[in-house]
């Protein structure tokens, strides 16, 4: 360049860092460089840069996490069992009022298989065969026999007597299989029996072949077990064809303590 002559142009250069970008002799801003439609590496995320800072909307990472964050802490209410049960071993769980965890306090941990022996009408020798497993996390009682006769008689179960002047009111089901396909159909009225209802179905050969049916609690809701995984549409029981929807497995919350894990039936702390 000679003395006294003017500068010349600025040339276009393309930038080789990642920090910086030329065009045509201006350097880019901050906002330009963070436009909506950029994308802003992150944790090996690409995740969309928000257009205005507070302005209000949730990025999608932050909202992935609080589902997957959420989907933890249910997992976490279910307690895992302590030791691995027979695959061919019936399970009954008993669901006492206000939780097993005041029973447990009130007589202990050995005096509450031999208070559901008696409950049941089982013989103390006959019911040592079979497991009992205290869930303190979901306030209930899992019981595994592999004797159909004594799993009868544990889903016939109605109260426990902790002692001599009190009795604590007791819901017992049977645990479904997880190797079968279950729907849900609402609206049946509880005056039958769930033996009576699994007869029903049998009745229509339009129906595919089930295990058994299950009520929800004291409601108009029942789970039918069908043999294969695949769910129909519609059951029919005397002639009336019945909406059935696929079961999903849900986790318990109480509504009275607001704690994740047990149902308000059996809630410890109810007030």
């Amino acid at each position: 360049m000679h003395a006294g002559s003017s500068p010349a142009p600025a040339a276009e250069v393309v930038a080789t860092s990642f920090n910086m970008v030329t065009v045509d002799g201006r350097t880019a801003t901050e906002e330009e460089l963070r436009e909506g439609n950029w994308f802003e590496r992150k944790k090996k995320r690409d995740v969309p840069v928000l257009a205005s800072v507070g302005g209000g909307e949730e990025p999608a990472r932050m909202k992935g996490y609080r589902s997957l964050r959420g989907s933890r802490l249910a997992e976490r209410s279910v307690e895992k069992l302590p030791i691995r049960l027979p695959s061919e071993a019936l399970k009954i769980v008993l669901r006492p009022s206000g939780g097993v965890g005041s029973i447990l306090h009130k007589i202990g941990s050995l005096n509450l298989a031999c208070v559901i022996a008696q409950a049941a009408g089982v013989d103390l020798m006959e019911a040592a065969k079979d497991t009992v497993i205290p869930n303190v996390k979901q306030q209930s009682t899992l019981i595994a026999t592999t004797n159909e006769d004594r799993a009868r008689k544990y889903l016939r179960i109605k109260g426990l007597a902790t002692s001599m002047d009190s009795v604590v009111d007791v819901t017992a089901y049977e645990v479904a299989p997880e190797n079968c396909g279950k729907g849900v159909i609402h609206g049946i009225d509880t005056a039958r029996t769930s033996e009576q209802l699994k007869e029903i179905i049998r009745m229509d050969e339009c129906n595919p072949p089930i295990l058994g049916v299950r009520r929800f609690g004291e409601g108009q809701t029942i789970m039918v077990l069908f043999e294969d995984w695949r769910v129909p549409m519609r059951i029919f029981m005397l002639g009336m064809g019945m909406r059935c929807y696929l079961y999903r497995k849900k986790y318990e919350v109480c509504y009275e303590c607001g704690k994740l894990g047990h149902r308000e039936d059996v809630c410890p702390n109810p007030n």
